[in-house]
């Protein structure tokens, strides 16, 4: 199996340096002016607690939104 030196992982998986500087998640995130109608209930009071307590709301939360019950926990 060929390493690639730049990024240290196997030539088949295909992952280049621009990949590994430039991450994209495979799912999109819910952002706070685009919550879907039957999780704004739910995530709307997350989401102004986050930019209470931070001033933002981490990327990690916005992957979450699918299910608010995770960002609680």
């Amino acid at each position: 199996m060929a390493i690639d030196r730049k990024t240290g992982l196997p030539e088949s998986w295909g992952i280049t340096v621009e990949l590994m500087e430039n991450p994209q998640c495979r799912i999109p995130f819910i952002e706070p002016d685009a919550i879907p109608e039957n999780l704004k209930e739910e995530l709307g009071p997350i989401y102004d607690d986050a930019l209470n307590k931070w001033g933002t709301i981490p990327r990690f939360f916005k992957m979450l939104a699918y299910s608010p019950v995770l960002i609680e926990a």
